[in-house]
């Protein structure tokens, strides 16, 4: 199974690669909140560029969105094997939002 930042890593406190780091604070609210986790040795690798599938994981998290339970592949470059397969194609349905509410009229 791939590596991916989403695996628990290091459960409680701070990643290890992170101590010390500029955004070491949000990264440890990002990881409380339950929108990042990791990766499986317990590192977060800050300096690395995020990838689709982690920023999708990532929206989906935050929008409160499961993986959908299907196993058609929609994209040429993503196949059912992939480990962010089902979030990939939760986040490439469209959804209908209402008015928020206590907002507005």
């Amino acid at each position: 199974m791939a590596e991916n930042r989403y695996e628990d890593a290091h459960p409680g406190g701070s990643f290890y690669d992170t101590v010390g780091h500029w955004a070491a604070a949000a990264i440890g609210k990002a990881k409380a909140a339950g929108v990042v986790n990791g990766y499986g040795n317990g590192t977060f690798r800050p300096e690395q560029t995020l990838t689709r599938a982690e920023a999708v994981m990532m929206l989906n998290k935050l929008s409160g969105r499961d993986p959908l339970s299907v196993s058609e592949a929609k994209w040429s470059d993503v196949p059912a094997q992939h480990w962010a397969f089902k979030n990939i194609l939760e986040a490439s349905v469209d959804h209908v939002h209402g008015p928020v509410s206590g907002r507005g009229k």
